[in-house]
């Protein structure tokens, strides 16, 4: 399922204030609720097994702003959907940010391809599943096969011990990515599973 986020402050612009006034965190806490109940509706109509919330927007943060703005309203959105597979994509850089990212209730994190897999491992590996973390645009769509065959076996051989990695292009599959780059990405996890 996919919120459009200018659809929800479209709507949210229509939310009457409660004093008179809108403020940040006022507009935070309503913008939440709205994207909370616009999937739960999304929920009952289509029976998924999981949810996917897009937002890059708080790797822009400070550890500091993102505890305070974002960690309150990404933890309800997503406790909103216990029992569902809660896949929080961000490719933005956002090391800075991985132990409170760990916080924020989801079980799948799909990240920059420029963020560390090994670090993103360590801080987060034992509360998360990630997802990533092959170039989808320098080694996806302009590699070539023997490259992202190497990438890919190094994200293994970085992350994919004591299990919890989805072996991706970071961030995802760019259009234009020749097919048999995606063969390398996935030989390359069927030959590290019977060499591992």
């Amino acid at each position: 399922m996919f919120i459009n986020p200018l659809r929800v402050f479209r709507f949210a612009e229509h939310i009457p204030p409660a004093n008179g006034e809108v403020s940040f965190p006022a507009l935070l806490h309503e913008v939440s609720e709205v994207v909370a109940l616009a999937f739960r509706a999304s929920v009952r109509l289509r029976e998924p097994v999981g949810i996917l919330m897009l937002d890059d927007i708080p790797g822009l943060l400070s550890p500091r702003a993102f505890n305070r703005v974002a960690l309150p309203y990404l933890q309800r959105i997503f406790d909103a959907f216990d029992g569902l597979i809660r896949v929080y994509h961000n490719d933005t850089p956002c090391e800075h940010l991985l132990p409170a990212l760990s916080e924020a209730h989801f079980d799948v994190f799909n990240f920059s391809h420029e963020t560390d897999i090994a670090t993103a491992k360590e801080v987060m590996g034992r509360r998360v599943a990630l997802m990533g973390n092959v170039a989808p645009l320098d080694l996806g769509v302009r590699g070539t096969p023997d490259e992202v065959y190497t990438a890919a076996r190094a994200c293994l051989d970085k992350a994919a011990p004591g299990g919890g990695l989805i072996l991706s292009f970071g961030g995802g599959v760019a259009p234009g990515t020749p097919p048999e780059n995606i063969d390398a990405l996935l030989q390359a996890a069927r030959d590290w599973e019977h060499t591992s």
